[in-house]
């Protein structure tokens, strides 16, 4: 039997090695555009190597894969995060995890998995070809037709199985080797990326670092909570970067032109809750529980009370901002809500939240 991998990377070298020692009888061959395999492998994790996850904290799959977690379900059942960690330590490498859940190799350099997959895959007889971008998988029953270039010159392989783990690309152009399979291709949109908000007063404070912040998409049911970073752009950080994942096709249906909502005190526990009598009791709170810097950015148009009901009143501390892209000038609003609550009100939760407006 005949197997082509197209794609050198953590997948397609796994998938090598898997294949051949379910089939050793099997001639398996992995294609890489790139000048050597494992290349982003390398580099990963900030060169450590982040290789999988404990998912100790996760509660549903629905909460890290938001657009595939019934595929990523059944996945799970043949081959576990606890799977990868056991296959990984039976080849000798050894693992540890961190407070985060994260599972890097002990030795904490990427090089040691780069190293052990390209290994097995040599002891195997596993035939890896750099430098060959394949431009057509056609069928030719009972056996397929792999078109590739190398140096300027095309080649072609007849192969009775494909493996095709090139992962995602920026344009729909990168999956053309598949247009002469009945296959459905998914237009591909960004994600993973930080959000640009053009205001002076924000991006100032760049370099500044909330721990614990929220950040949702109004108007939508997506949400994430993390470390967020204030850049000279406008905001970046874990928590952004999941956000544009989970969000990534809604944001692109709006050209990437959305209200963001940030809840700065996400990390206010119920033990937190708080009465508020006056103005100033509430900027002695929020001068405990945020930065100086950022606190200064939420007061700046501070003193817009409205009451609501004898039992609750709600305070409003609002700066009006004008967002830049290319000649356009959008309106946009800074604001923070806190919920005021009377000593024998019943007990509510807090809301701070800013709304900004983002363009990427």
């Amino acid at each position: 039997m005949r197997i082509v991998i197209i794609g050198a990377g953590a997948a397609g070298c796994f998938a090598a090695i898997e294949v051949k020692r379910r089939c050793p009888e099997a001639e398996v061959t992995v294609l890489e555009k790139g000048t050597k395999p494992l290349a982003k492998v390398a580099i990963t994790g900030g060169g450590r190597c982040n290789l999988t996850n404990s998912f100790a904290e996760v509660k549903s799959l629905e909460q890290v894969y938001p657009r595939g977690f019934r595929l990523m379900k059944k996945l799970f059942h043949h081959f576990s995060p606890e799977d990868a960690y056991e296959w990984f330590e039976r080849e000798g490498v050894r693992l540890v995890t961190q407070d985060d859940e994260c599972v890097f190799p002990q030795s904490q350099d990427a090089m040691e998995i780069v190293n052990k997959l390209i290994f097995l895959m040599n002891r195997l007889g596993v035939k890896t070809l750099c430098g060959c971008k394949v431009t057509g998988i056609a069928p030719h029953s009972p056996y397929y037709v792999v078109t590739y270039t190398k140096a300027g010159s095309t080649h072609m392989i007849e192969a009775d199985k494909v493996i095709v783990t090139t992962g995602g690309h920026p344009s729909p152009s990168g999956f053309d080797m598949l247009k002469g399979l009945d296959l459905e291709v998914v237009p591909p949109v960004p994600s993973l990326f930080s959000l640009c908000i053009s205001d002076k007063s924000l991006t100032a404070l760049m370099g500044t670092v909330v721990e614990q912040a929220q950040v949702s998409l109004a108007g939508t049911k997506i949400k994430t909570n993390g470390p967020l970073l204030i850049t000279h752009w406008g905001i970046s950080g874990p928590v952004v970067l999941k956000l544009s994942s989970h969000g990534a096709r809604i944001l692109a249906e709006k050209n990437y032109q959305a209200d963001v909502i940030v809840n700065w005190l996400f990390e206010m526990s119920n033990d937190d809750m708080f009465i508020i009598c006056s103005l100033r009791m509430l900027k002695s709170i929020l001068q405990r529980k945020l930065r100086r810097h950022i606190l200064r950015l939420l007061m700046q148009g501070y003193g817009r009370i409205w009451c609501r009901g004898r039992s609750s009143r709600w305070i409003c501390v609002g700066a009006s901002y004008r967002v830049r892209h290319s000649t356009d000038s959008l309106p946009c609003s800074l604001l923070i809500l806190i919920t005021l609550r009377e000593r024998t009100a019943t007990r509510m939760s807090s809301l701070p939240v800013a709304v900004c407006r983002l363009i990427v």
